[in-house]
């Protein structure tokens, strides 16, 4: 997708983030959840509605799309070229 370095995404114990040997910034909050569970799922797609299930549970905001929009706005700031828009969901290329 970029000519970045490979990005490096460990989601067993702390979620951590490495792009060529350094660490990226803290990803914590909504934008965290939306890399690991995109990390779970690198390659593929990931739809807007098992996204919003998973970052909202039960309490999902009125406007949905716009919401996770600014999630994974928030997160491509802290990776850049890693996360793709594909359909109505994300897919995390590493």
């Amino acid at each position: 997708m970029t000519d970045e370095a490979p990005l490096h995404v460990s989601v067993l114990g702390p979620l951590v983030v490495t792009r060529d040997g350094a660490a990226v910034g803290l990803v914590r909050g909504r934008p965290g959840v939306l890399l690991a569970v995109l990390a779970m799922s690198a390659g593929r797609p990931v739809g807007a509605d098992r996204l919003a299930g998973l970052l909202w549970d039960d309490d999902r905001p009125e406007h949905l799309r716009a919401s996770l929009h600014s999630v994974a706005a928030r997160l491509r700031r802290m990776v850049p070229g890693a996360v793709a828009t594909v359909g109505d969901g994300y897919l995390l290329d590493i």
